[in-house]
């Protein structure tokens, strides 16, 4: 019985090696670790500067952006899922890795502490970028398109005060 579990145990480290040694390699152990778990994370929605900003301006690759709405959603349902699938290698085109001109309208901000990750979108062409970094990935159409369909429910629940932790 022991045998078993400790087969188990070394078969669950390989795979979960296996399913994100490249997004590990990309961002550091320390970005990674913020991604799936930090305590405080924020959904923030971008503009440029002919809006007023709640808070002052994030660097990109781009341009500065300017920070609209900041929302706390670390209680928020589905953000789980969305960590381990922001985690996992096969939402990213490894093989297609050019974005070019992104237009980033959403962020979030993974914060623990000082320490803090934080992620733009640009969700038409597929775009994340981490800005401590300045890494930018391609995101598969799959996974674009569920993260758009987060973000709409976020942004509705936010104009409508309903709580994020309840559909």
């Amino acid at each position: 019985m022991g045998g078993v579990a400790i087969f188990a145990a070394i078969f669950a480290i390989w795979y979960n090696h296996v399913k994100t040694h490249r997004v590990n390699s990309c961002w550091g152990p320390d970005a990674v670790h913020l991604l799936v778990h930090a305590p405080h994370v924020e959904f923030l929605g971008l503009g440029d500067a002919f809006n007023t900003p709640v808070d002052k301006n994030i660097p990109t690759d781009k341009a500065n952006v300017q920070v609209l709405t900041r929302t706390s959603i670390s209680h928020a349902k589905g953000l789980t899922h969305l960590r381990h699938a922001l985690r996992q290698d096969v939402s990213y085109c490894w093989d297609t890795c050019v974005v070019k001109n992104p237009n980033w309208s959403h962020g979030m901000q993974f914060i623990d502490g000082d320490q803090k990750l934080t992620l733009v979108f640009d969700l038409q062409i597929g775009a994340l970028q981490t800005l401590e970094s300045r890494i930018t990935l391609q995101l598969t159409e799959k996974m674009a398109r569920g993260i758009e369909t987060y973000f709409q429910e976020i942004s509705v629940n936010v104009a409508t005060g309903l709580p994020l932790n309840e559909s």
